[in-house]
C-alpha cells in the first residue's frame, strides 16, 4: 500500500509487538533502544507516548554524545521512516512523527541539508495522510524541524509551500490552525534571512506565486499569496519590481472575487504599492510599459472593481507628472476612453479626471523635447481611430478631442496619419450627435489647409455621401456649409465642381449639386460670394467669371440648377439656349420640379435685380424670352401661373422684343457661350434627362 493512502486502522500493543520484530530485521540500531522505549512510542494514552518521546529525546542525546557520528544520525533517521512513518498503521505514523521530532530536536543536523531533506520529506507525505490525527502531527513535527533548523530548510521551501497552502485550504480546523502558524513561522525565516539569493530562491517562489495567482481561486489561498507578497516587499533589499509579471495582474483580478476579506487585503496591498511605484519611478527596474498594459487590460474586465482601481492606478500615475510616464501615452488614453462610457458613475467621474489630467499634460509637455522622451503619437493616433467609432457618445467625442489637441500641439507631426485619419474621420460626418460632428469637421478642415490634403479631404467627403445612407440631405448641407465657413467658400465649391466634373454618376451628382445651389442662393453665410457671382459679367471680374465656368461644368448634371446659376450670373442669352435644350428633350417630374422651385427664387429677394430688369426689356431681351421660355415649358399649375402673373405685369411696358441687342451682347462676351452650351447638350441629351447612370467612382451602388 503507498504510504500516500494509507489505512486509518488502529493496532493494540500485543499486535505490534508481533509487528515490530518483522520490520526491524534490517536496522540493526534496534538493539540499541532502551527496552520498552519503541513499544512505549505507540501506547494509545497520549501522555505516555509524551513521556516516551522525551525519553526517545534524551536516548538521542546520549547516543549521538557517545558515537559522535553522522552515521548514527542517518541510520536513526531511515528507521523511523522505514518503521514508523511507511506503516500502514495510524498509531505507528504518529510514532514516528513523534520520534522525528525529537531527533531534530536532539541530534546536531541543521546545518545538514541532507538530514533535513530526509527528515521533511517524510514528513511531508503524512501532511497528505487521511488520517486528520497523523496529518495534524504532521504539521506539528514540520513546524519543529523548521523553528530547529530555520533557514537552513529554505532550500526546500517551493515544496513546503505547496503542502501548506493544500493543507491551510483542507476541512480540519486544528490542522489549518497548525498550517498557518506553521505558514507564520516561514515568512518570520524569510525576513530574518532578507530573502537571501543563496538561501532563498526569489525566483523559483514567484513563479510558484504566477502560477497559483492567476485565474479565480480559492479566497484563502489567494489571500496568503498577498501575505506572501507584502511580506517579500517589507524587506529592503527585495525588488519586487524584478517579478512584476509574477503578480501584478494576478492581484488586480482578485478584486473581482466574491470573498470581501480577499478584496480589501488586494485593495490595501496595490494601494500601498502603486504609492512605492510613485515614489521610485526612476528605479530602472520598474518595467512601467508592462503594468501599462496591464491596467489597460484589466479596464476591459467586466467588474467595477477591477475597472475602478485601474483607472485610479493610471490617474495616479499620471498625477506624478515623471517624463518616463510620457511614452506610455497611448496606453493611458486607451485606458481612460475605455473607462469613459462605463456605466458606474465613479469609474465614469474618474475617467473624465484622468483624460483631463493627460490632456493637460501632452498641451503643456514641451514639444521640442516630445521626441526625445518617447512621445509616441503614431501610437496615439491609433487609439485614437479605435474608439472615434465606439458606440458611446461620450468616447467618441473625447477621441476627437484628443485629435484637434494633437493638431494643435504639433501638426506636423501628425501628416503621417492624414491619410488614415480623413478616411475614418470622414464617417462620422453622418452621427446623430452634434458634437461629434462638430469636432470631425473641425479636424477635417484643418487637414484640408495642408495643400496637398485639400481635395483629398474633399473626395473623402464625397465618397462618403455617397456610399453612406444615413447622409441625409440636411447632413450635406452643414457639413458644406461647415467646409466653407472653415477655409473658404470658393475653395470648397472649386473642389467639389472639378471632382464632380469626372463623377459618372448623374443622380449623385444632382443630388450634391442641389445642396451646393440652394446654399449658394439662400444662406447668408454665402452673401458675399452670391454677389461677386452676380455681377462677374457685368464687372468683366475674369476671375469670378472662371469661378462660375467651374461650377457650370459640375451643375450642367442638373438643368434646373444650371438655369438657376446662369439667372444669378445675369448670363440670359445662355439661360435660354439651355431652356431650349430642355424643350426638345423629354420633361420629366423631376425637372418640372426644378423649375418650379426656380420660379419660387425668382419671386425670392436673391432676384430682386433680375425682377428690375425685367423692366427693362430692351437692354435685357432674352431675360424676358427665357422666362417665357420656362412659361411655356411649364404644365398648368401654381409656378406656372406665378411666373405668368409676373409677366403679365410687365408686359404692358413693351410692345415687341428686339431678336438683338447690342448691350446684352456685349456684356455677355466675356462668357464662353457657345462652349458652355455644348457641355451641356452633352450632360442633357434627350436620354440623359430621363435616365441616370449609377457607375459612380464614389459608390458601388446608388
Amino acid at each position: 500500500m503507498s504510504a500516500f493512502d494509507r489505512s486509518a486502522s488502529i493496532v493494540s500493543v500485543a499486535e505490534a509487538q508481533q509487528i515490530i520484530p518483522q520490520q526491524l530485521e534490517k536496522h540493526e540500531i534496534e538493539k540499541d533502544f532502551p527496552k520498552g522505549l519503541l513499544q512505549s512510542l505507540i501506547e494509545k494514552n497520549y501522555e505516555k507516548r509524551k513521556q516516551a518521546g522525551q525519553n526517545l529525546q534524551r536516548f538521542l542525546k546520549d547516543q549521538y554524545a557517545v558515537k559522535k557520528s553522522n552515521d548514527i544520525i542517518e541510520k536513526f533517521i531511515s528507521f523511523f521512516n522505514d518503521v514508523y512513518l511507511l506503516s500502514v498503521d495510524d498509531i505507528y505514523r504518529q510514532a514516528g512523527l513523534m520520534a522525528y521530532s525529537a531527533i531534530v530536536s536532539s541530534l546536531n543536523i541543521k546545518d545538514d541539508s541532507k538530514f533535513i531533506e530526509n527528515l521533511v520529506n517524510p514528513v511531508l507525505s503524512c501532511c497528505r495522510d487521511n488520517n486528520t490525527k497523523v496529518k495534524y502531527y504532521a504539521v506539528e513535527t514540520l513546524y519543529n524541524i523548521i523553528k530547529v533548523c530555520r533557514q537552513n530548510v529554505l532550500f526546500m521551501f517551493p515544496y513546503l509551500f505547496k503542502n501548506i497552502v493544500d493543507l491551510c485550504t483542507g476541512t480540519d480546523r486544528d490542522v489549518k490552525k497548525a498550517s498557518k502558524k506553521l505558514d507564520s513561522l516561514l515568512k518570520t525565516i524569510v525576513v530574518e534571512c532578507e530573502a537571501n539569493e543563496y538561501l532563498f530562491s526569489s525566483v523559483k517562489f514567484m513563479e510558484l506565486i504566477k502560477e497559483m495567482a492567476t485565474g479565480i481561486g480559492i479566497p484563502y489561498v489567494q489571500r496568503m499569496i498577498v501575505a506572501w507578497i507584502t511580506v517579500l516587499d517589507s524587506i529592503p533589499e527585495f525588488n519586487l519590481f524584478l517579478y512584476l509579471p509574477n503578480f501584478f495582474e494576478g492581484v488586480f483580478l482578485m478584486l473581482r472575487n466574491s470573498d470581501p476579506k480577499l478584496k480589501n487585503e488586494a485593495i490595501i496591498f496595490l494601494k500601498d504599492f502603486l504609492g512605492e511605484i510613485k515614489n521610485d519611478m526612476s528605479n530602472s527596474t520598474l518595467n512601467l510599459g508592462y503594468i501599462m498594459e496591464t491596467i489597460v487590460h484589466m479596464v476591459k474586465i467586466n467588474d467595477s472593481v477591477v475597472k475602478r482601481e485601474a483607472i485610479t492606478w493610471i490617474s495616479e500615475l499620471i498625477e506624478k507628472g515623471e517624463k518616463r510616464i510620457i511614452k506610455y501615452f497611448p496606453q493611458a488614453i486607451k485606458a481612460s476612453l475605455e473607462c469613459l462610457s462605463d456605466k458606474d458613475q465613479r469609474i465614469n467621474e474618474k475617467a473624465e479626471q484622468t483624460n483631463s489630467k493627460l490632456q493637460e499634460y501632452c498641451k503643456f509637455f514641451p514639444q521640442e523635447t516630445s521626441s526625445d522622451s518617447g512621445f509616441e503619437l503614431m501610437s496615439i493616433v491609433e487609439v485614437l481611430m479605435a474608439y472615434i467609432d465606439h458606440e458611446s457618445i461620450k468616447t467618441r467625442i473625447a477621441a476627437l478631442e484628443w485629435v484637434i489637441i494633437l493638431q494643435i500641439k504639433d501638426p506636423e507631426a501628425l501628416e503621417p496619419s492624414m491619410e488614415i485619419l480623413v478616411s475614418t474621420l470622414s464617417s462620422r460626418l453622418s452621427d446623430s450627435e452634434p458634437m461629434v460632428v462638430n469636432s470631425t469637421l473641425v479636424i477635417l478642415c484643418n487637414i484640408a489647409r495642408y495643400k496637398e490634403f485639400f481635395d483629398k479631404v474633399i473626395s473623402s467627403i464625397l465618397y462618403e455621401v455617397s456610399t453612406n445612407q444615413a447622409f441625409s440631405p440636411d447632413n450635406v448641407k452643414k457639413t458644406v456649409k461647415t467646409l466653407c465657413q472653415g477655409l473658404g467658400v470658393e475653395l470648397v465649391y472649386r473642389s467639389i465642381s472639378e471632382l464632380l466634373n469626372i463623377e459618372k454618376s448623374t443622380s449623385f451628382c444632382q443630388k450634391i449639386i442641389e445642396v451646393l445651389n440652394d446654399l449658394l442662393l439662400i444662406d447668408a453665410d454665402f452673401e458675399e460670394i452670391r454677389e461677386r457671382l452676380k455681377y462677374c459679367i457685368e464687372l468683366e471680374d475674369m476671375r469670378c467669371v472662371e469661378f462660375f465656368e467651374t461650377l457650370y461644368k459640375a451643375w450642367r448634371f442638373s438643368p434646373g440648377c444650371t438655369l438657376t446659376l446662369t439667372f444669378l450670373v445675369q448670363a440670359y442669352n445662355l439661360a435660354y439656349e439651355i431652356i431650349n435644350t430642355m424643350a426638345k428633350s423629354n420633361i420629366d417630374a423631376d425637372l418640372l420640379q426644378q423649375l418650379a422651385r426656380l420660379v419660387q427664387l425668382i419671386d425670392s429677394p436673391v432676384f430682386v435685380h433680375l425682377r428690375m430688369q425685367m423692366l427693362e426689356h430692351q437692354r435685357h431681351p432674352y431675360l424676358l424670352k427665357s422666362l417665357y421660355a420656362i412659361l411655356m415649358v411649364l404644365p398648368p399649375s401654381r409656378a406656372y401661373k406665378t411666373l405668368q402673373h409676373r409677366l403679365k405685369d410687365v408686359s404692358a411696358l413693351h410692345k415687341s422684343l428686339p431678336v438683338k441687342m447690342e448691350d446684352e451682347v456685349r456684356r455677355g462676351a466675356c462668357i464662353r457661350n457657345e462652349e458652355l452650351i455644348q457641355l451641356f447638350n452633352q450632360a442633357n441629351s434627350p436620354k440623359k434627362i430621363v435616365m441616370q447612370k449609377s457607375d459612380s467612382k464614389y459608390s458601388d451602388k446608388e
